[in-house]
């Protein structure tokens, strides 16, 4: 299938900074991402951010794919592949704007090169508004993604929380800046994930992300000061920490999804804090 890039690679432009473009040039990286999404034989693969088509056409060399581009720029070079490849669907509009009802029905899996500067805002459109995927393989920068893989320590955030609550990060590897055009200034990092079948905590996916961020929000203070800050009062918070077996003392990062998630749950229980005057 790479020929046929080589042959139309004078059609494609120049990476533009202002979309924070890094076109990638690894065969052996695309192919390994390509390997695993394709691994449970979907339908198709959902590519966001196709670009210069390295991983695209890693890709394509297993099967259909839908991809999303927002570079009209790039409109010349995927006309003339789109020609050439059928099983090949471009897409044009940001993805951040879509939702499941616009792509095409049918069980598929997601792979992107995302831009570092809007990756995880990607990420977390994607688990949010649509659902029929399993399997991701995302490349992002390598800080970013250390943030979402932590289970403890400083690293842990509210995005590690978010993520864990949605997706089960099944492994990844580094990818140095030679493996682009241009080479960026920062270590980049594929996750695979894969999307869990019942969510560790059911609650609306922006309530939660809400919910989480003013836990995380001042990281050195406590869970229950962190809370106190988000208006709860101070008996209550004790109160429902003891029912969830949470030390006053614990900080956010300190607290398994599924504890938070009980946290959250008594926290938004009716007449909760009345309860705590009658234990």
């Amino acid at each position: 299938m790479y020929e046929i890039r080589e042959k139309y690679k004078h059609l494609i432009p120049r990476p533009k900074k202002g979309l924070g473009q890094h076109f990638l040039k690894d065969h052996t990286v695309s192919r390994r991402m390509a390997d695993y999404v394709w691994k449970n034989s979907p339908d198709y693969i959902l590519e966001i951010g196709p670009g210069a088509g390295d991983l695209t056409f890693a890709l394509l060399e297993k099967g259909p794919i839908v991809a999303v581009e927002i570079d009209d720029r790039l409109k010349p070079f995927w006309e003339a592949i789109t020609k050439e490849v059928p099983h090949l669907t471009v897409i044009w509009a940001d993805f951040l704007t879509l939702k499941e009802d616009d792509i095409p029905t049918g069980i598929y899996n997601t792979a992107g090169n995302l831009p570092y500067m809007i990756g995880t805002t990607i990420i977390t459109h994607l688990i949010k508004n649509f659902s029929t995927w399993s399997l991701g393989a995302f490349m992002l920068q390598k800080e970013v993604a250390r943030r979402i893989k932590a289970q403890r320590g400083k690293e842990k955030s509210s995005l590690s929380v978010w993520m864990q609550t949605y997706t089960d990060i099944v492994s990844s590897f580094v990818v140095k800046p030679r493996a682009f055009s241009p080479p960026p200034k920062v270590m980049s990092e594929v996750l695979f994930i894969k999307r869990q079948e019942t969510p560790l905590c059911h609650v609306d996916p922006d309530i939660w992300e809400n919910f989480l961020k003013g836990v995380f929000k001042q990281k050195r203070k406590t869970l229950l000061n962190n809370l106190k800050n988000m208006g709860y009062s101070k008996d209550c918070i004790e109160y429902v920490l003891r029912k969830a077996g949470v030390k006053p003392t614990s900080r956010g990062e300190e607290v398994s999804v599924e504890t938070l998630c009980h946290v959250y749950t008594l926290l938004s229980s009716e007449n909760i804090c009345q309860d705590q005057y009658n234990p």
